[in-house]
């Protein structure tokens, strides 16, 4: 026999009503911070429907409930949330029994429920969460990887090097410019000895050159009044000469023509006279061109002579010829001598004056001489003093030789890394993050080429700064001669 709708309806609300007096209060409900409340996980399965649409048997939803009602309860023989005369019937009754729970068995079947769905929370939600933190935490973790894998520290740079050759390596040091400052300080200490040695030295080389250059003045001026004295002597004795020399010009000429001239006209007569006899002398029959020897040639032809000629005569003839050449012989001579006095006389003249000037010249080589041998010691000390100064200079060379070749091995000594460059001047140093042995801070960088066995260096400082890149421009001026380090020492 069915029910009327309505009462079915108002016993109902009639059940929710008191379902929801005897839910726990909203606090209690909650359950732990992130898990869903204990009436949602109700709905997702865990709890069952109210008893009203379950048409479960009390016994079950105890069981489920997770007690044990007592059989007083269990077969209760009406439904205490049932409105009087709303079911009627053995259906009603059945129903009635099927649904009859009292205030103390619903609370503890809510209660109980909530409790069991604290801890069962969906399996499914929190797989989600944690799915969805590893995914999160995947993307974040892969994009500090990224971040980090591409980041580095490094150093680009490139060199311009312009007439100079192109560097092959660049060298990260050690600041040496203090070293370069201290070895220069102990160079010039080491120096400084040999240094008043030379200073000494070429003072009194100045000295005594003053000395040398003061006598040498002297015995130019000397010489100079000696040649004065020479030339004038010269002059002297040249008008002397002259006047000599025109003198044997004229009468010695004269005198001379005139032997010439008796010698031909003898040896003449001899010619003629050979000739009438028979007996024709010649010139190559005469080995000196002088009457003696046509005489003698003469002489000798007339052992050949014919009969017919007077020997005796002619020997005679011979001899007459021969004095007469021996007078004019002596007479030649006579005036000869005379002109040799008159030359003599001419030279007495000026003897005076060349004997005069032959004095002057003898005070003046003895000046000279004098002041030679006094230039003898300057010289000697000039010599010792100039020995002292390339001993000293020479000291100081090497001293200075030993510093060059300190200071060009100061940079190698300081190197911490070396650096190829490209042939283009290009070089970069990268993944320094990675290279303990360089943190970020201060550095050297170190250039070195050569042109003409001349060392051309480059330094300057650079900062490496963590994740970043440092450019580096080297220029041609940046270049400076190593030379110019040891000048002044």
């Amino acid at each position: 026999m069915s029910k009327p709708p309505g009462n079915r309806d108002g016993k109902l609300q009639s059940e929710d009503s008191e379902a929801r007096a005897v839910r726990p209060p909203l606090a209690s409900r909650r359950g732990p911070r992130g898990n869903a409340p204990p009436w949602m996980a109700a709905g997702r399965g865990t709890h069952r429907p109210p008893r009203s649409l379950s048409g479960s048997s009390p016994s079950a939803s105890a069981t489920k409930a997770g007690g044990s009602a007592p059989a007083a309860r269990r077969h209760a023989p009406s439904d205490p949330f049932a409105a009087p005369g709303s079911w009627e019937g053995t259906g009603a009754s059945r129903l009635r029994s099927s649904t009859a729970v009292s205030d103390e068995e619903l609370r503890e079947e809510v209660l109980g429920k909530g409790k069991a769905a604290k801890p069962c929370v969906s399996r499914g939600l929190w797989i989600a969460v944690f799915a969805r933190l590893f995914f999160y935490s995947a993307v974040a973790a892969t994009g500090f990887g990224t971040y980090y894998s591409l980041r580095e520290t490094q150093i680009d740079g490139q060199v311009f090097s312009g007439r100079l050759p192109m560097p092959a390596k660049a060298y990260i040091v050690h600041d040496f410019s203090g070293d370069i400052r201290a070895l220069r300080r102990d160079c010039g200490t080491s120096l400084e000895p040999y240094s008043q040695t030379v200073h000494n030295c070429e003072l009194a080389l100045q000295h005594v050159r003053s000395d040398l250059v003061a006598q040498q003045e002297r015995i130019r001026l000397l010489k100079e009044q000696l040649h004065s004295a020479e030339e004038e002597l010269k002059n002297v004795g040249k008008e002397a000469q002259e006047k000599g020399k025109e003198l044997w010009a004229t009468e010695g000429a004269a005198l001379e023509r005139e032997y010439d001239a008796v010698s031909a006209q003898i040896e003449s007569k001899f010619l003629e006279r050979s000739k009438q006899i028979g007996i024709p002398l010649e010139e190559k029959d005469i080995a000196i061109r002088a009457p003696e020897a046509w005489a003698n040639a003469y002489e000798l032809a007339l052992y050949s002579a014919p009969p017919s000629v007077n020997v005796t005569e002619e020997r005679k003839w011979a001899e007459e010829g021969l004095k007469v050449w021996h007078e004019f012989q002596s007479n030649y001579e006579r005036k000869k001598r005379e002109l040799k006095k008159k030359t003599e006389k001419l030279q007495e003249q000026v003897a005076p004056k060349v004997a005069e000037i032959r004095n002057h010249i003898s005070l003046l080589e003895g000046r000279i001489a004098e002041s030679e041998e006094e230039m003898v010691p300057l010289q000697q000390e000039f010599t010792t003093n100039q020995a002292e100064l390339a001993a000293a200079a020479e000291r100081a060379a090497e001293a200075r030789a030993t510093f060059q070749k300190q200071l060009l091995a100061l940079p190698r000594h300081s190197i911490i890394a070396t650096i190829p460059i490209r042939a283009d001047g290009h070089f970069e140093w990268r993944r320094l993050d990675q290279n303990g042995r360089f943190q970020s801070g201060r550095y050297f960088l170190w250039l070195v080429t050569e042109e003409g066995g001349q060392e051309y260096w480059s330094l300057f400082p650079f900062t490496i700064s963590p994740y970043k890149k440092t450019e580096i421009i080297v220029r041609a001026s940046n270049f400076l001669p190593v030379h110019l380090l040891w000048e002044g020492l």
